[in-house]
């Protein structure tokens, strides 16, 4: 990607990506707040004649002479008399149709992103593979249709993944808490769970290694709340309110955007609680019971849930996409206490 000058500190060319087809893009998966910061690289630029002296490690008076003999290629002159020549990174003069406006510049932006791509692999024609393709229906045979058993191995493997990084997210939640109370321990009296929560003298020596340690203190008391949110049937939610509760975010986590399969979404408080019950619905009940989905994300059939790839694929995007955006508002100071 190419651009004329640069204003901001923040690029980002949506869905400027090179695919090797256009059916490519509706395939891939991405989440914009994973992206890398983007590096800039100069291409070309017009200078002055002493700018261009330093960079080409010239005398000024050398460069001049060669100006006017126009060894340096095209000179421009700007409404104040200042006379510039075109800097260019490559050895090959630029085509004049290439040159950009006097007073800007060519730059090169590069940004790394981590994008997902579903993928079909035909093989087929290949002999070695055919006699390994046989040799796995034979052995599914033994274990039931061949169909059934991809898809019931499917199904158990994006459940217990789902679980895991549900798991993950909620310690990832658990641990900015903690640490925004290790850092300000004054906002644990700005959250009521905290002014009602109550302790026993002996909790307490426990907690303190017999008075010896606020330290000890704060984290108990960190892991009581944390602990009372997980218990309660809206863990996630009782957490991300504590942390905004205390935490005010310039750009609202819950608003966080994704991409899936090419198409852009945004990330909404129901989402979080729909999989919040699909993940207790795995965990209590094999999947059975599903009490009250939103049904905004996902469609699912009521009587049982079934974790298709597609179903774990976005759910996967959502929790990505919320925790990114929540992690770079922190890391770049976008909130204040």
């Amino acid at each position: 990607m190419t651009c004329y000058g640069i204003s901001g500190t923040e690029v980002f060319m949506e869905g400027d990506y090179s695919f090797s087809d256009a059916s490519d893009r509706s395939l891939s998966s991405y989440v914009k707040d994973e992206a890398t910061t983007p590096s800039v690289e100069e291409v070309m630029r017009w200078v002055t004649l002493d700018e261009f002296s330093n960079r080409k490690s010239l005398s000024l008076p050398e460069v001049k002479i060669m100006a006017a003999s126009g060894k340096l290629g095209e000179t421009k002159i700007d409404d104040s008399g200042v006379e510039y020549i075109l800097w260019h990174r490559e050895e090959k003069r630029p085509e004049p149709e290439d040159h950009p406006p006097l007073g800007m510049g060519v730059y090169v932006v590069r940004q790394e992103l981590q994008i997902q791509k579903s993928i079909t692999i035909s093989f087929s024609d290949k002999d070695s593979a055919a006699e390994a393709k046989l040799s796995l229906v034979a052995l599914l045979k033994k274990l039931g249709p061949p169909e059934n058993v991809y898809r019931s191995a499917v199904e158990e493997l994006n459940k217990s993944c789902f679980v895991m990084i549900w798991t993950q997210f909620e310690i990832f939640l658990g641990g900015y808490v903690d640490e925004i109370f290790k850092r300000h321990p004054e906002k644990m009296m700005s959250d009521r769970r905290f002014r009602d929560l109550t302790i026993n003298f002996q909790a307490l020596l426990v907690a303190t290694n017999g008075l010896s340690s606020i330290d000890k203190l704060r984290e108990y008391l960190v892991d009581r709340i944390l602990s009372d949110a997980r218990s309660q049937s809206r863990s996630i939610a009782s957490i991300i309110d504590t942390l905004k509760s205390i935490v005010k975010f310039t750009d609202d986590p819950y608003r966080a955007q994704y991409i899936c399969r090419g198409v852009k979404r945004e990330v909404k408080r129901s989402y979080l609680d729909d999989l919040r019950i699909m993940r207790n619905s795995i965990v209590h009940s094999d999947g059975a019971d599903l009490g009250s989905l939103s049904g905004e994300l996902f469609e699912i059939d009521e009587n049982k849930l079934i974790i298709t790839d597609e179903i774990y694929h976005e759910s996967v995007l959502v929790i990505r996409s919320f925790a990114a955006s929540l992690n770079k508002s922190i890391v770049n100071g976008k909130y204040r206490l």
